[in-house]
């Protein structure tokens, strides 16, 4: 006996051979019953459309299958692309540093070409640790500072006509013994913004750090042509030194944290101002080491060093700074030898074999948790001689506001 499927096929020739077929004329041809007829009849209405929405189906699947065999060629080449343009970035980079490079001054230490014994002058100006952005109430520090930009803006100028002014009175001293000042260092060692090292930077300073390393970058301009075309020296050199506040890593990077500095950058344009984009300030050189410290010779036999200094710590502050300080200076004679060294960072002012310079931005919250003293905001003056060493040095105040609160 046929079974379904063999009367549905003989079916299917009929409706080839007959475009219609009754339920009669399959039931006689088919020998089958009126139900069996009427489904036959149903499929073979219902086929085509079957057919040709299977077809469509069958086209569909071609599409996208297609379609994702080309989304996934797409995807392998733009990951190529992608692996080739990091390739090409660092390959400029690269170039791009080797250049910057060749064009660097890559004498180190710096070696004056003084007459031996000849008691020439030489000046050293610093200033230090100006956090511009950083935001002080009087409040946070039982009113021994206050500070924001405008107040750093103005302690900037303030610096700048005190340096004048103790250069001026150090070229009449000269002049008097026949002698004159013949070389300036001017150094900023870092910390001239706050940066966002610390949670609370965020919600408190006024200005993010790119914002503030451009006005930074302008202090720096302004206070170094004034100093250039009011000092009657010949022979100024300009150091710049990067801070750990103007990182941009979440830990001080020590062989590439000039890489990752906004100040390193802002230094850069500064020195890229004077040499390209100003005139007439032919007493100018530039140093921006990238190793933080600058070694200087200023006479046979007397080293000495400009860093941040910030490569020893506090040690929870067990006799006070000078311990630490001191174990670091001489831990580094033979590496680093000095005769004097000059930092920052400790938002002090201390004289000595080692001279933590002062600080533009003065007593803050964080220097009042350490217990330092609250020094007034200041910069650095010293004068050595050629052949004899240090003379003497003084303190450039920045601002006095909060200079008689307990008196």
């Amino acid at each position: 006996m046929e079974n379904f499927k063999e009367k549905l096929s003989k079916a299917k020739k009929l409706f080839l051979i007959k475009e219609e077929i009754s339920i009669k004329e399959m039931i006689k041809e088919l020998n089958i019953t009126q139900y069996q007829a009427q489904q036959l009849s149903f499929i073979l209405k219902h086929i085509n459309d079957i057919s040709s929405k299977e077809d469509a189906s069958a086209q569909s699947l071609i599409k996208l299958t297609k379609l994702s065999e080309d989304l996934k060629e797409k995807t392998k080449q733009n990951l190529q692309l992608k692996k080739e343009g990091v390739v090409l970035q660092r390959t400029i980079s690269h170039l791009i540093e080797s250049k910057l490079s060749s064009l660097e001054d890559i004498t180190s230490p710096i070696i004056l070409n003084l007459e031996t014994d000849s008691g020439a002058g030489i000046g050293i100006v610093v200033y230090t640790d100006q956090h511009i952005e950083k935001i002080i109430e009087p409040y946070e520090v039982n009113n021994w500072n206050k500070h924001n930009p405008d107040i750093a803006i103005k302690r900037f100028s303030r610096f700048t006509s005190g340096t004048i002014e103790e250069i001026r009175k150090t070229n009449i001293l000269y002049k008097r013994k026949n002698q004159k000042m013949k070389t300036l260092f001017i150094a900023f060692l870092g910390d001239g913004i706050q940066g966002y090292i610390r949670d609370e930077d965020l919600k408190s300073n006024a200005m993010s750090p790119t914002q503030a390393s451009k006005l930074y970058k302008n202090l720096l301009i302004d206070s170094i042509r004034k100093i250039s075309e009011n000092s009657d020296i010949e022979d100024i050199k300009v150091i710049f030194i990067w801070g750990n506040h103007s990182r941009t890593t979440p830990r001080i990077e020590f062989s590439t944290g000039w890489a990752n500095n906004y100040e390193y950058l802002a230094y850069q344009d500064v020195e890229n101002t004077f040499n390209n984009l100003l005139h007439g300030y032919n007493n100018l050189e530039f140093y921006i080491p990238k190793s933080g410290i600058q070694e200087v010779i200023l006479y046979e036999g007397f080293p000495v060093t400009f860093s941040h200094g910030f490569n020893f710590k506090y040690m929870g502050g067990i006799g006070g700074i000078e311990i630490p300080m001191l174990r670091w200076h001489f831990t580094n004679q033979e590496s680093l030898p000095a005769k004097r060294r000059y930092i920052g960072h400790w938002h002090q002012y201390k004289t000595g074999t080692v001279s933590i310079c002062g600080c533009g931005v003065g007593f803050d919250a964080y220097a009042m948790s350490k217990n330092f003293s609250p020094n007034l905001p200041a910069g650095f003056f010293e004068v050595l001689e050629e052949g004899k060493g240090y003379r003497f040095n003084k303190k450039i105040i920045v601002d006095d506001f909060y200079k008689n609160k307990h008196k």
